[in-house]
This record gives C-alpha cells, structure tokens and sequence, in this order.
C-alpha cells in the first residue's frame, strides 16, 4: 500500500492504538508489516521488542523496522543466554532421531522410544514446569498406550529430558529443549522493552505463549489462524486466549493488497469452506479491484511458458515435479539442500550396499539392513524415513544421476529460474506473481478421511497459504476447484476471461517476504 493513500480504518486503528494489549488478526496480504512497522514508528520513544517466528523474517525485519525496535526470535535470545553453551560442548542438534533415542534407553523395541520422544516433545512445546501424564500421545499409529507401560514411558522421557540438560552428559540437546529451559528460568524481558511485537502468533506453542504473557510489559499479537501450519509442532493458536486473559483489543485486517478479486475469492470460499466444516468464525478477504489477477483451472496454454511457482503439499511431491521437469534451471525455495538430498542419497547407498559412499556412518549402527530402515520407518511413521522409502523405491538406480542433475541446473536466484518448487509450509511469508498447486494436496472434500477436525482445519490452513501466495495468476489443482464450485462458484465458466491465449507477462516471479 502507498503511503500516498494512508492507513485504512481498521489501520488506523491498530497503527495508533496506544493500551496495553492489542491482537491483530491479518488475513493473507493484508498489509501487517506495514502496520507493525508504523506502530513502531508513531511510538519511537518506546523501545520494542519484535519476536520474530524465523531467522528470515528476522533479517527482513530488521532493515525496514525503526532504531527503537530490536528484531529477534524467541531461540535466538534462548541460544545467547543458555544454548551457546551447549552449541560450544558440540552437544546441539537440529532434530532428535529416534535411534539416537532407542541407543539412549537402551531399548530393544521401536515403541517405548518413539513414545517417549514423541512425550518429550509435548512437554517442550507446554508451559508445564515438569513433565507428567497429560504429555503422554497415543502410541504408535494411534494406539492407546497401555497402562503397565505409561509409567516406563514417563521415566524414559525424564530421563531423555535430564540427558540433554546436562553439559555433561554425552547426548544431544536440540533447539526446543534449550528455549524450553530458558522459559523455566523465567526471563524479565520487561526490564528493557516497553512493548513486544508478537508476530505470527497463530503458530505460537505454549511454552512461547506463555514467556510473552508472563512480561510485564504492552503487548501486541499478530496473527491469523487460518494460516497456522505448526500444529504438528505443538503451535495452539493462543490468540482467542490472549484476547480473553488480557482483555485485548481486537482489530481485523481483511483488505489484502496483495492479489485481486478473484484470488480473494477463492481465499474466502476456502475459508467458508473451513468455517462450514470445523466451526470456526467466516473471516472474507478483500482483493484490491485494480489489480488484474486471475485463476486458471488447469495448467494449460501460454502459462505454461511462465516460471511460475509450483507448489506442493509434501517434499515428495516436490522431488517427483522437480524430477519431471528435469531440464529445467530450478528454484528450490528454501534452497536445495534444505530437502535433504545428502540424507536420501545415504539412504540409498545404504539399500544397495555401498558403505563407503555413506557419509553419515551411524546408519550402520543404527540398522542392521535396509528392510530394517524400512520397518522403523514404518513403525515410528516417521514422515522422513517414511520420504526417503518412497523415493528410493521408486527411483531405484536413476536416483544419484537426477539428483546430481537437480544440483547442477539449481537457480540460485529466481530471476534465473525456468520454473520455482517447494512446499506450502516453505512458501509461507512468501509471494509469486504466478502460482500453480500441486495434486498431493489431500482431497478435503472427502469427509471420511478426516474424523479428527483438527487436521482436516490444518489442510485447510495449507491450501489457503499456498493459494494466497498467488498476485497475478493461480492455477488452481482439482481440491481447490471442487471446493470453490461447493462454496458457490458459478461453474467452469467462471473461468473463461482468464484461458485466452494472450498469457501473463514475460516479466519472472520476485517473492517478497513479510506481507501477510
């Protein structure tokens, strides 16, 4: 938005509102750093605090946000006052791996240290002081666990918990474990920050939630549920809470500047396909009518001759559109590597037995053969194991030479891209004037697949996301079309003033970052 035409209402008031507790619902687009930002800047005698969700945004942030506002994420204070120490001793780890666990324990079997681990992580994510009973998940594939092994599950996760809290023990601490024993410590963020700008407040865990609340200090929360991905993650949405506890104002940001009517449309129709199904509240998003965008519904004619983003649900779907389009000068958005290749080809040297091209030797260790690998993988469902199966299996020998080509042609920059890849959760934060979905999107529309309402809004939340990032063009997949011809479309017809042949503009996708 041109500062030339000033702040909206709804603007207006969460740019100049000055008590103690604002929350910011801000649908995709709608211009909430841009809010953020002039709050900063109207209160510039007040020194802020923005937590930031990730290291990116974070970057972003602090080259557009005033001198009285310090930029940082919730792990990067975490890891100054608790976790450099553990980085120094050689003991931090991005993830956990469920052999270093069953080592750990010493167990025999794969199920007391998928529970335990999978018990762990809920108490990282809590606000819990301890971990107890109401951390304990079902087990494997969903089953209950059984009563004679509740308490082994309880001592084991203690003792994972105790294990990496200790400098001196000899195991790994990973990221969430120091943020959650700095939050034990009870930091007073309030003795140097007036106000704490909460950005991405959807996908918030517990343990994050409650450190914000706890300072003594003017809060604002940003937010919109509709686009939290992390539940898996322990996020919570606390919001609704956070408006309820501290009484806060509400101010609803639903003009989205980013894409026209027709993607807002489908946003809406999503969305009120979302609130028809879960119960949660309509929340309509408005396109700006001087910006010409369009939904094709299919990838069809002059377009394809575009780079575009094509975004997917799953790293697998990803590799597999990449590897179709092997030829092509490819974008991976996050960066190659971030789809762990060197992971999957380790894998696979392990399958065909070539120990000396494995770089990480552990494999060895950890599995006695490859059908071994692949019985864990299937026992603990863990989705990148579960991944690299898929993809071994159905690339076979091709694998080392379409993931050495994959390498070779990687656009490091869009601007040399024939063509942008990656997920809905990477896209987040992100833009594209041309967007194309994916088909492993899940068909929501099939209510037998979804008994818990829980993950069937997380889908939802997913396509929402990846179809917003859209502000020329969006090719719609089959889920995204179904669900717009249900919540009221007009019919195929609908689209006809967008599949003429003169094509989008040659100009290539630029993403811009913190505009939702």
């Amino acid at each position: 938005m041109s500062k030339a035409h000033g702040y909206l209402p709804s603007q207006k008031e969460a740019v100049y509102f000055d008590k103690n507790y604002l929350l910011i619902l801000a649908g995709a687009g709608t211009g909430k750093t841009t809010v953020l930002k002039g709050h900063a800047e109207y209160f510039s005698h007040q020194p802020m605090l923005y937590l930031c969700y990730n290291s990116s945004i974070q970057q972003e942030a602090s080259r557009k946000f005033p001198p009285n506002v310090k930029c940082r994420t919730l792990h990067a204070i975490a890891f100054a006052r608790v976790g450099k120490a553990f980085d120094e001793a050689g003991q931090l780890v991005d993830n956990y791996r469920i052999t270093d666990v069953k080592n750990f324990l010493k167990c025999k079997d794969w199920d007391t240290p998928s529970m335990a681990l999978s018990t762990l992580n809920a108490f990282l994510c809590s606000a819990d002081k301890s971990i107890n009973e109401s951390h304990l998940s079902s087990g494997p594939k969903g089953r209950l666990i059984a009563p004679r092994l509740r308490e082994n599950v309880l001592i084991a996760a203690k003792q994972l918990w105790e294990a990496a809290t200790s400098i001196d023990v000899n195991f790994p601490i990973t990221h969430d474990c120091y943020l959650k024993l700095y939050a034990l410590q009870k930091p007073e963020m309030h003795r140097w920050f007036k106000k704490i700008l909460f950005d991405e407040a959807q996908d918030a865990n517990p343990v994050v939630s409650d450190w914000v609340e706890r300072q003594k200090c003017a809060i604002v929360e940003v937010g919109d549920e509709h686009q939290q991905l992390y539940r898996f993650r322990g996020a919570n949405n606390s919001m609704a809470g956070f408006a309820k506890r501290k009484k806060a104002k509400i101010v609803k940001l639903q003009q989205s500047f980013r894409f026209g009517e027709n993607v807002a449309d489908l946003a809406t129709r999503i969305l009120d396909y979302k609130a028809e199904h879960t119960g949660c509240d309509p929340f309509p998003i408005k396109g700006l009518a001087s910006i010409e965008d369009s939904l094709l519904p299919s990838a069809m004619g002059p377009f394809r001759k575009q780079p575009y983003a094509y975004l997917h649900r799953t790293v697998a779907g990803t590799f597999e559109s990449a590897i179709a389009n092997i030829d092509k000068r490819i974008y991976w958005i996050g960066g190659i590597e971030k789809y762990n290749f060197q992971e999957l080809l380790d894998v696979y040297y392990f399958s065909i037995g070539e120990k000396s091209k494995v770089k990480r030797k552990k494999l060895f260790v950890e599995f006695r053969s490859y059908e071994d690998y692949k019985t864990a993988a299937e026992n603990t469902s863990s989705a990148e194991m579960m991944r690299n199966v898929k993809l071994i299996d159905k690339n076979g020998n091709h694998l080392i030479r379409l993931i050495a080509k994959l390498r070779k042609l990687e656009a490091r920059k869009i601007k040399d891209a024939e063509l942008i890849v990656g997920t809905a959760h990477r896209s987040k934060g992100l833009e594209f004037d041309y967007v194309r979905l994916a088909d492993d999107f899940p068909d929501v529309t099939d209510q037998t697949k979804f008994d818990d309402m829980d993950i069937l809004a997380d889908e939802l939340n997913l396509l929402y996301v990846a179809s917003t990032r859209a502000m020329r063009m969006l090719v719609m997949n089959e889920i995204s079309k179904k669900i717009y011809l249900e919540m009221g479309g007009k019919g195929i017809s609908r689209f006809s003033a967008v599949t003429r042949n003169e094509g989008p503009p040659s100009r290539p996708s630029q993403p811009v970052k913190l505009s939702d």
